[in-house]
């Protein structure tokens, strides 16, 4: 999503909450302030980027969901002074953002970096779930290792999970329901359970494909792979190669895709909406795309680069048989 342009301060936050927003006219803030942030005013079917510096062209290295919470608060830059946030017209202080926008450090689930700081409140990280989940009431107190079995015989399968300073968080999605489950632990018991958003659990799975350095999935349960002919279509060219696809079905439906090229490898998460998670081969976070299918043919649009491949089995194998580079 987009970080510019900022939106004036005042108008948007109480004189108390304002004080976070402010600097004392450097360049840069120490992590003052809240201990953690929650996610405000992005859409619903949008996400707030991290980036690897403090400036919207620079690199995106991760995403925080529309209503995150547990954002670590690493230090802001920028904004606006005491002086200027008191002395300027609502025209003026909107100007100065734009000259001098206020961005923050953050962490969130393992992941550091910069992000848009008009976007972010003072948050908790106490009760991050967003849905009750009272069927499940029953397993509160009870170890972790028997809590699992108990969701896996519900079926719930485990996405992924992630440490606080005193808890740990785990993912599950829902069989039955789609739904994504958090689970917080506390001194090796379920401390409690709720229903958040699925984006949790994307993210959740992407991290633990990184944790785990694998991106191959031929030989697990649920695999199949098949000869393709895939490429990629960059500055008005495209290269062309014969590669290979592994699909990996959890119950009826794909959940992720290894697409192997010559010279790499494409890990695609699948999710909601036409949305993907690519993890490029090698040690970078999983990198949030869009995908298409049309006619026998899957293309993922990446950072202004398309890459293709024919998911039709049957096309698939004509495309190899007839395969010209």
């Amino acid at each position: 999503m987009s970080e510019l342009p900022p939106r004036p301060v005042s108008g948007l936050l109480c004189t108390a909450a304002a004080a976070l927003l402010l600097t004392t006219g450097s360049a840069w803030a120490t992590a003052d302030g809240p201990d953690f942030y929650r996610v405000t005013g992005v859409p619903g079917d949008d996400v707030l980027n991290i980036r690897a510096e403090p400036d919207a062209h620079a690199r995106k290295i991760g995403e925080i969901p529309p209503a995150g919470t547990c954002v670590r608060n690493l230090g802001c830059r920028g904004g606006l002074t005491f002086q200027e946030f008191t002395h300027l017209s609502e025209a003026q202080k909107a100007e100065r953002l734009k000259e001098n926008p206020r961005w923050c450090k953050v962490e969130y689930q393992g992941v550091q970096g910069w992000v848009s700081g008009r976007f972010l409140q003072e948050g908790a990280c106490d009760a991050p779930a967003v849905g009750a989940a009272p069927e499940l009431s029953r397993l509160v107190g009870v170890r972790g290792r028997n809590g699992e079995s108990e969701l896996q015989r519900l079926g719930y399968s485990y996405q992924g999970g992630r440490k606080t300073d005193t808890s740990s968080l785990t993912f599950y999605k829902s069989s039955k329901s789609g739904r994504c489950l958090q689970v917080v632990t506390r001194g090796g018991r379920y401390e409690s359970l709720g229903y958040v958003d699925d984006a949790e659990c994307r993210s959740a799975k992407a991290a633990t494909v990184v944790a785990t350095g694998k991106t191959s999935l031929s030989g697990r349960p649920g695999s199949d792979s098949y000869q393709t002919v895939c490429g990629v279509m960059v500055g008005g060219k495209t290269y062309r190669y014969v590669c290979e696809v592994t699909d990996l079905t959890e119950g009826k439906r794909v959940e992720r895709t290894a697409l192997r090229f010559p010279d790499n490898e494409l890990l695609l998460v699948w999710g909601d909406g036409k949305r993907v998670d690519v993890q490029i081969e090698g040690p970078a976070a999983p990198i949030p795309a869009t995908y298409s299918t049309s006619e026998g043919e899957t293309d993922v649009l990446l950072e202004g680069k398309t890459y293709f491949y024919y998911s039709d089995r049957g096309l698939a194998a004509m495309e190899v048989k007839h395969f010209k580079p």
